[in-house]
């Protein structure tokens, strides 16, 4: 209701699928809205909404109040905080704005047949609709994921699709971001996962290598930084203009 309210603020009509998973016996709500550009070609903006369940498994150590600051609301505040921005820029590609359900995994360690539920729902759909040709192309999908700690570090995610990660990379260093992206590198599972399977380019920006409070107690507001927002945002839109000229037809 927050997002949906927030987009509101900024006049753009948010449009929710909720749906319950069978086996799972859970229900899931994804949010999507549009940002019009000259053509319909879909640059996807993309996070996950939910937050880490961890009352209930049986080790102790696993039992613990999660606020989840970076994981994700970090990505959900970064992506409404660049509506103004967005909106004001004269691209090409229509911006998509996706918030997904579901991205942890059920299980506490990382268990992907009962993950990514929200991401995996979307690429189907959007699946369905393209083949009725009611759907228009998805040129790349950019993923924000845990992009607000103090000490920043994105990792270069190596499941990604290369040309992306190299204009990432090039948007790092032409806003003297560097320093906060690609010391290492890592693959990692996450919602881009089911974009690249049906053959959509996408790029995770993620700080997970490392992170010491990645699902920890101390995943808080007190960890968080605004200047690492600011330094993501910064380098997802000057990626546009060249994801545009790379992949919008």
């Amino acid at each position: 209701s927050y997002i949906v309210a927030s987009l509101d603020q900024h006049g753009i009509q948010a449009e929710r699928d909720t749906w319950t998973d069978r086996r799972e016996r859970i229900t899931f709500t994804n949010i999507r809205a549009t940002i019009p550009g000259r053509q319909p070609d879909r640059i996807i903006l993309a996070c996950h909404h939910d937050t880490k369940c961890t009352p209930g498994p049986p080790i102790p150590q696993q039992n613990f109040h999660f606020v989840g600051a970076n994981d994700g609301a970090s990505g959900v505040g970064l992506l409404l905080a660049l509506v103004p921005a967005l909106r004001a820029r004269s691209g090409e590609a229509t911006i998509e704005l996706v918030f997904f359900d579901g991205e942890e995994s059920l299980d506490f360690d990382w268990n992907e047949r009962r993950a990514l539920f929200g991401s995996r729902r979307y690429v189907q759909r959007h699946l369905d609709a393209e083949a009725r040709g009611e759907a228009a192309p998805i040129a790349a999908v950019v993923l924000l994921d845990m992009v607000g700690r103090e000490e920043l570090h994105i990792q270069e995610e190596l499941y990604s699709t290369p040309a992306l990660r190299r204009i990432c990379w090039s948007a790092a260093t032409a806003c003297g971001h560097e320093g906060s992206f690609f010391r290492v590198a890592e693959a990692a599972q996450d919602d881009h996962a089911p974009f690249l399977l049906a053959g959509i380019p996408a790029v995770d920006l993620i700080d997970l290598r490392g992170n010491p409070y990645w699902h920890t107690p101390h995943d808080t507001l007190a960890t968080l930084s605004a200047q690492s927002l600011q330094t993501v945002g910064d380098v997802v839109l000057t990626m546009l203009p060249a994801i545009e000229q790379r992949y919008v037809r």
